[in-house]
């Protein structure tokens, strides 16, 4: 699916946007939040149990916030989002790295039904994390964004 040089550029306006307010860390915590609690089986994929994160309830940006590691690992993911907002127009990339994002979390034997509801999840986060930046058009974009994200990860599987 290919995106209008319009939708790229406002794409990665609202992601420059929302890394100034929020840096790294506070999208990729985004994220992770919603994956933890969406999905809670996911506290305890891909060495996430390193973490120390409760395997019950509702986990909280506190919990998230009083380890390091879970703080790493946000500014990781951030930083793939960052690389894929940045591949945007430029499909034979994009569809690579996610690809190899695919490839790595199938080796750590994330199935692919935990990216099933990556979709949803990151577009609520990124709705949360836009503020008042956030309209109907630019969250169609953005839908359109973690729809392909998803799409080719799991093409891998």
């Amino acid at each position: 699916m290919a995106f209008s040089a319009n939708e790229v550029c406002e794409l990665q306006q609202s992601w420059d946007n929302m890394i100034k307010e929020h840096g790294f860390d506070g999208v990729g915590l985004a994220v992770l939040l919603g994956l933890y609690n969406e999905a809670p089986s996911s506290r305890s994929l891909y060495g996430y149990s390193r973490f120390s994160l409760p395997q019950d309830g509702v986990i909280t940006i506190e919990d998230l916030t009083s380890r390091p590691l879970v703080i790493e690992h946000a500014v990781k993911v951030a930083s793939a989002l960052d690389r894929i907002i940045k591949l945007l127009g430029k499909q034979d990339d994009l569809k690579a790295f996610l690809e190899d994002v695919g490839e790595a979390h199938k080796m750590l034997n994330v199935g692919s039904r935990n990216f099933e509801k990556i979709e949803d999840i990151l577009s609520r986060a990124i709705g949360e994390s836009l503020g008042p930046m956030k309209t109907d058009d630019l969250m169609q974009s953005w839908d359109k964004a973690c729809g392909v994200m998803k799409q080719f990860i799991i093409s891998v599987y």
